[in-house]
């Protein structure tokens, strides 16, 4: 098992702990064995299910999984239903009552802040979520920014850098530099960097592609 798959077993396990607890906890019948002092076994309770929903971002997908299935098979009486969603879309079912995941797990807090905003606009709704304690939301993971580079103009803007690695420094000078590729020590043929990023009405998560 994964140290972060850990993470999410404990989110669950907590979340799954409570619902069960307050299910079971002072049942009449076992309250009222506990008064006869009868010595004879309680019939065992029908056992019912608890279920969670669980709404997750679509990077997390394998990961997710993994630490779900690891969960049903130490807690088989609480179901895990898991549903993924890009993020903003998801946030925007939340938001119009198309979803209500017991958990949700965006991409990032940019996204649940958002979220949060919208929510406030209706005053008759309370607040979406803890602001502070155990139960305000919390970072799971760290992702980190990919830049997406053809080979041989990343080995240019690696040497431009120092050759450790592709810094913000260089990018802006390659960008704002009217010599285009050359002012970073490339050819003169591949013309101005071009730089893309995702849409972020679609994809909080930015990933740089360049060329």
């Amino acid at each position: 098992m994964k140290p972060r798959g850990l993470i999410i077993i404990g989110l669950l396990a907590a979340v799954g702990g409570v619902l069960h607890l307050s299910r079971w906890s002072g049942k009449p019948e076992n309250l009222e064995s506990q008064r006869n002092g009868s010595l004879a076994p309680a019939a065992e309770p029908v056992r019912e299910r608890t279920e969670i929903s669980f709404l997750y971002s679509t990077e997390k997908k394998a990961w997710v999984e993994e630490a779900a299935a690891a969960f049903q098979k130490t807690h088989p009486s609480i179901r895990v239903y898991l549903v993924e969603r890009g993020s903003l879309d998801a946030a925007q079912a939340i938001l119009d009552g198309r979803e209500r995941p017991t958990v949700w797990s965006p991409a990032d807090t940019a996204v649940l802040r958002m979220l949060e905003s919208d929510w406030a606009t209706d005053p008759e709704r309370g607040p979406l979520f803890a602001r502070q304690g155990d139960d305000a939301p919390q970072s799971l993971v760290i992702t980190p920014l990919v830049f997406v580079v053809w080979e041989d103009r990343a080995k240019v803007l690696l040497a431009a850098g120092g050759g450790r690695q592709i810094s913000w420094k260089t990018i802006h000078r390659a960008v704002a530099s009217d010599q285009g590729w050359p002012s970073v020590g490339g050819p003169e043929a591949w013309g101005f960097v071009k730089m893309g990023q995702t849409d972020p009405t679609r994809s909080p998560r930015a990933r740089l592609r360049m060329k």
